[in-house]
């Protein structure tokens, strides 16, 4: 499935980059000794969340029946909930560079390469905490249908791109890179949303008064290829409850309220200001 991808594709492409300009940064103020703190966190970030993977499907394998349901329906709406934020929080980021070079610059300075080390660490295990969480909720939204490959590949063309942003000009495409894949994001979130609902319908925590709101599974069956495919990009059920078609689109409606009344001003106020240029006086 496309989320297979985009997802490991992002949180990739976001660590990706942090670290570029950590390695960057060194190289330019010739402390290239350092790379070796560096990677040496990151590398022992991609441990630590194998170790977390692996952690959570031990948790998510030991639940049956209705309290597997639950787990999966919190985990849903948990990962809709922490992937709106990061989108908006990512949007809404100016000088993201300046402000990483600066922290570089400060453990530099004052030989704290545990610091460096930790500030790798951490900016990558971030990101595959929230990758863990987000397949998992794939998984569960998906019903197990997701590819690893496509995770790999995932993994493999943000590494790529990210090589290349410094190394080509590619770097002036990223906000473009980015807001095609938040768009993407928002709508597979709507998706997470809506499965989250239907779990905790299913089990009896959130009621059903109205039924089945529409059947388009004769037009798309949610069970063929591209219902599947459907079904776990943007969370498309072809026979869902009132409250289940309705958590989808009020979750929709919610995020392009909260991108007007706080991505877009945040945005507004970070934005340099543009320099007016001066008229020459007549002489």
């Amino acid at each position: 499935m496309v989320s297979a991808f985009l997802i490991p594709f992002r949180e990739t492409l976001e660590a990706t980059l942090i670290l570029g300009i950590i390695l960057a940064y060194l190289h330019k103020t010739d402390n290239r000794h350092l790379n070796g703190h560096v990677l040496g966190g990151a590398a022992l970030a991609v441990l630590a969340s194998v170790v977390t993977a692996v952690l959570f499907n031990q948790v998510a394998g030991g639940f049956t029946g209705n309290t597997e349901k639950i787990f999966e329906g919190i985990t849903m709406l948990a990962a809709a909930a922490i992937l709106t934020y990061v989108i908006f929080w990512m949007a809404t980021q100016t000088q993201f560079t300046q402000r990483i070079e600066h922290k570089v610059n400060q453990h530099v300075s004052t030989g704290k390469n545990i610091g460096l080390a930790a500030m790798s660490f951490f900016a990558v295990y971030r990101e595959g905490v929230e990758t863990v969480l987000f397949m998992g909720a794939t998984l569960f939204a998906a019903e197990g249908n997701a590819s690893l490959l496509l995770a790999g590949l995932g993994v493999g063309s943000a590494i790529v791109i990210g090589f290349l942003v410094f190394k080509t000009a590619l770097r002036f495409q990223l906000k473009t890179i980015f807001s095609a894949t938040s768009i993407l994001l928002i709508l597979f979130a709507a998706g997470l949303t809506a499965h989250g609902v239907h779990e905790f319908q299913e089990v009896g925590l959130l009621p059903t008064p109205y039924g089945k709101v529409w059947n388009t599974n004769g037009f798309l069956d949610e069970k063929s290829t591209m219902g599947t495919f459907a079904k776990a990009l943007f969370g498309y059920n072809g026979d869902p409850f009132e409250l289940e078609a309705f958590s989808y689109f009020a979750y929709i409606g919610i995020v392009a309220l909260a991108y007007r009344t706080w991505v877009r001003p945040a945005q507004a106020a970070n934005a340099p200001a543009k320099k007016t240029p001066q008229r020459g006086r007549k002489k």
